[in-house]
């Protein structure tokens, strides 16, 4: 899979090093589209967006939103620039990365994003200040949910974490080494690992003042 070299030459190879995923992890992406498909298309479930969330994950799930007018309005805004520049970010993701970045490198971002809005996203870490590092965006002709650590696998031979809200992703197994895989999942109310990859568990986190107190209390070292 190809990669823009904006940034990659910056890519830290420190064994320590974390990896994130941006929507619905550091940016509010899939609450906002939710938000916005309630006022625009309605919903007979009466529900908050953020109850829609908990319950389809993701807005194109909506049973009630399947029709091809809101598919293709959803479809149009994820690949609309000032759109996903004005998204939010995720409660307390920001800071809590400022203060991991203390301790550990950000090895990089890495997104489901296409190429061509790796440079829009780059624009919104700024704009948010998140710490600086690479972004990685996705080949889209690629479309496996095990394509992020696939990818890392490439780039380095270890990384310390990888964070993201998708479990599928977390379960691929790969030649990197990763010393701990996060969830972060808002809507877990079981805190323990919810499976293992070749004996490794995976850790829930509901928050990100969960994630950031994790590696506070953690001492990160990799043998």
């Amino acid at each position: 899979m190809s990669q823009p070299q904006s940034q990659l030459h910056t890519l830290t190879t420190d064994s320590r090093g974390i990896a994130v995923d941006i929507d619905d992890t550091l940016c509010e992406t899939a609450l906002t589209c939710m938000e916005l498909m309630q006022s625009r298309f309605g919903s007979t479930s009466n529900t908050t967006g953020l109850e829609l969330l908990r319950r389809y994950r993701q807005p194109g799930n909506v049973p009630e939103w399947q029709a091809a007018n809101a598919q293709t309005w959803l479809a149009a805004q994820l690949h609309d620039e000032n759109f996903l520049l004005s998204l939010p970010e995720v409660p307390d993701a920001r800071a809590s990365m400022k203060a991991i970045a203390q301790s550990l490198p950000i090895a990089c971002y890495i997104t489901s994003r296409v190429h061509s809005l790796q440079m829009v996203t780059e624009q919104w870490l700024q704009y948010h200040d998140f710490p600086e590092a690479p972004v990685i965006t996705r080949d889209p002709a690629v479309h496996s949910p095990g394509w992020k650590l696939q990818y890392l696998a490439k780039l380095f031979s270890s990384l310390y974490a990888v964070i993201d809200n998708e479990k599928s992703t977390l379960e691929t197994k790969t030649e990197l080494a990763i010393y701990v895989r996060i969830l972060f999942d808002r809507f877990s109310e079981n805190k323990q690992a919810q499976s293992q990859v070749d004996g490794q568990e995976i850790s829930v986190f509901s928050s990100w003042s969960e994630i950031g107190a994790y590696f506070n209390n953690t001492t990160c070292t990799v043998d």
